[in-house]
C-alpha cells in the first residue's frame, strides 16, 4: 500500500520541491496552501505524514496543528519554520505538543530525505 503525505505550505517553491521528492519515491502527495485547508483535508482522512509550514495565511501551522491533534491525536506532523531559532514560541509549543520534528528553512535535501525516511519508516530512500 502506498504511503501518503500532505504538504501544507503557502510557498509554491517548497510545495513543488516536496512533490518532486515524494512522487519520485511513489508516495501519494497532496498539497494545500494554508492551515485551514489542512484541517479540512485531515478531517476527511489521515495521512502517513503531514509537513506543515509555521507561517501561513488564514490559519497558521501551530493553530492548525492544535486543531488537527484534537480529532487525529496520532497524526504524524513535521513543522517547518523559516526561523532558525528553536526557542521561538511557535516552534517550541508544537514540539512540546507532540510534533514529530521541526525543520528549519532552508532545508537541505539530505535533511528532508533523512527525516522523511525516519518518519515513514523506510529502510532506504
Amino acid at each position: 500500500m502506498s504511503k501518503s503525505v500532505l504538504v501544507v505550505d503557502d510557498e509554491q517553491g517548497y510545495r513543488e520541491m516536496y512533490v518532486f521528492i515524494f512522487q519520485s519515491q511513489g508516495i501519494e502527495t497532496t498539497c494545500v496552501t494554508n492551515g485551514q485547508e489542512a484541517v479540512e483535508k485531515i478531517r476527511e482522512r489521515a495521512y502517513d505524514l503531514v509537513i506543515m509550514d509555521v507561517h501561513m495565511p488564514i490559519l497558521s501551522g501551530p493553530e492548525a496543528f492544535k486543531e488537527i491533534k484534537k480529532f487525529r491525536p496520532d497524526q504524524k506532523i513535521i513543522i517547518c519554520s523559516s526561523s532558525s531559532d528553536p526557542t521561538h514560541r511557535a516552534e517550541r509549543d508544537v514540539i512540546n505538543a507532540g510534533a514529530y520534528a521541526c525543520l528549519y528553512k532552508p532545508v537541505s535535501l539530505d535533511e528532508i530525505e533523512h527525516i522523511i525516511q525516519e518518519a515513514l519508516s523506510y529502510k532506504s530512500f
